[in-house]
């Protein structure tokens, strides 16, 4: 059986392109729950809408950064990523406009991805073993096969969710506004 996957250097290309990924975006996600706590009980931000915005972006990072760490490994590379705290008091409008432009920057750089893993398909013979396409690589190695279709999929899900995320932070940032202008 013959299927598209992604070539080597491609494979490589992508690793790199998702690892800064990771750094643009995912290095704030623990920070959700804290800055959650933050804009509830000390910037008195009690609207539903504006918490279960913030509570969703949450999950989707923590959902995003395990596909991407899976593609990453199923392509033989390995995940760099590091945490990045925030003081305990933060200006709540600087915090949402840096992760503003880090959504933006995540759009790009999975429609680079997908353009990326798009042009670096390559046809390979597959054997169906248990469920996993298998391959003999060039070293006489049996080694599994993941389709290109399977990659840019996923990809492109990110890709949908972090313009999502762009017009959700965009309305947060409204929001906030909003109501810190109601207070004065």
């Amino acid at each position: 059986m013959e299927i598209e996957t992604i070539s080597e250097d491609g494979k490589k290309a992508l690793v790199a392109l998702l690892n800064k990924a990771i750094q643009v975006e995912y290095g704030v996600m623990q920070n959700y729950p804290r800055i959650i706590d933050y804009l509830v009980n000390y910037e008195k931000i009690n609207d539903e809408m504006f918490v279960s915005d913030l509570e969703r972006l949450g999950k989707d990072s923590v959902r995003h950064l395990g596909w991407i760490v899976d593609i990453i490994k199923s392509f033989g590379g390995e995940s760099i990523w590091q945490m990045n705290p925030i003081e305990r008091l933060f200006d709540a409008r600087k915090v949402g406009n840096q992760q503003l432009e880090k959504e933006k920057m995540a759009v790009e750089m999975y429609k680079e991805a997908i353009r990326l893993a798009r042009g670096n398909m390559v046809k390979v013979k597959v054997e169906d073993f248990s469920g996993k396409l298998i391959r003999t690589n060039k070293h006489g190695l049996q080694e599994e096969v993941i389709e290109a279709s399977e990659v840019i999929d996923r990809l492109e899900r990110i890709e949908v969710d972090e313009i999502n995320h762009v017009k959700t932070v965009h309305g947060m940032l409204a929001t906030y506004d909003f109501l810190k202008d109601k207070e004065t």
